[in-house]
């Protein structure tokens, strides 16, 4: 994988290709080339599993990367995979299966974030975002609009 993105994102990734080669191999599917039909069965029976909305979202995505670093066309460009998430969406609404709202960092929690942080410049840029973005979090909407 490309070391454009993050170490997270890329260990993410392959834990998703790794659960959906794991599937196709179990039900006798080639992992690659796969079709739509193939892909939107995979996410599906991801669903059914229990598997969370955007944990299905981020096996989707993974796919589509994996394709995409081979050149090839990835299959969950197409309306069939965007009508199987779309439907897992309404499903998970009914049902009211919202994502988990994460809780602010407070101060205390922010504090022991950035206590590690060095002093060079970059350690002081880093801190000051961290500050400043947890302020633009608390803050009232549209504070830095007013006049």
């Amino acid at each position: 994988m490309s070391h454009a993105n993050a170490y997270n994102t890329r260990a993410a990734y392959r834990s998703a290709v790794r659960t959906w080669s794991a599937l196709c191999h179990k039900h006798g599917v080639k992992p690659s080339p796969a079709t739509s039909r193939d892909v939107a069965a995979f996410l599906a029976a991801e669903r059914d599993r229990g598997q969370a909305g955007n944990t299905l979202k981020l096996r989707a995505a993974a796919i589509r990367f994996l394709y995409r670093a081979a050149g090839l066309p990835s299959p969950t460009d197409t309306a069939e995979v965007s009508e199987t998430m779309a439907g897992i969406r309404r499903t998970a609404a009914r049902q009211a299966q919202h994502p988990r709202k994460k809780k602010a960092a407070t101060v205390q929690v922010l504090r022991r974030l950035i206590k590690p942080m060095g002093n060079d410049l970059a350690a002081l840029r880093d801190r000051a975002c961290s500050w400043w973005g947890s302020l633009a979090c608390y803050a009232a909407p549209g504070w830095w609009a007013s006049e």
